[in-house]
């Protein structure tokens, strides 16, 4: 059964956007570079901490696009952090500073972008 054009164009824009997705590789060399990073402040492993370096790693073995913010109360820092799937977004993490106003912020949820209910 000879390929349709229609199917042919099809396949052409899934192989197009599998180009444009990281491999497993890629994503452990990204969490690499944030884990070397993130070892350099020298900050104590937290229960919150290790929740993120979890996530990170679970990240790596399914690919699935996670951005959020961790607080952190004890060290008085937020985690945010972006883990795109994708080589057109940036992967990273920052940690931010947020002296005592921690306890009045509300919680933001882990955001799936492969899951919209997920919110």
């Amino acid at each position: 059964m000879p390929l349709t054009e229609k199917r042919k164009k099809h396949l052409d824009r899934q192989n197009q956007k599998n180009k444009l997705l990281r491999t497993k590789s890629e994503r452990l060399i990204k969490i690499d570079e944030i884990f070397d990073n993130f070892s350099r402040t020298g900050y104590p492993p937290t229960k919150e901490i290790k929740q993120f370096f979890i996530l990170c790693k679970k990240w790596v073995d399914d690919g699935i696009t996670k951005e959020g913010i961790i607080q952190v109360p004890s060290l008085k820092i937020e985690i945010c952090y972006t883990l795109h799937n994708s080589k057109k977004y940036e992967v990273g993490a920052m940690i931010k500073y947020v002296g005592d106003t921690l306890n009045n912020k509300p919680a933001i949820p882990v955001i799936d972008t492969n899951n919209p209910q997920s919110t």
